[in-house]
């Protein structure tokens, strides 16, 4: 299974460069292509809704689900 995650950073005055992790709400997606599919979503929208972040990552981790 893979997760799909983004780091995304701002500029804030007199903070400097701020940056938080966007995690995929709808992960785990079955395969590196789903996961890939669901990133190039989740930084349309981001670019669509927020259009001052940069996003400085993306990444699907590759996670093992057994117990």
């Amino acid at each position: 299974m893979y997760y799909a995650s983004l780091i995304v950073c701002w500029l804030m005055l007199g903070s400097g460069k701020q940056c938080a992790v966007a995690e995929d709400m709808y992960s785990p997606h079955p395969t590196a292509k789903a996961c890939q599919s669901r990133l190039e979503e989740m930084q349309a929208a981001i670019a669509d809704k927020l259009p001052f972040v940069i996003i400085m990552d993306a990444q699907c981790a590759k996670k093992s689900t057994a117990i």
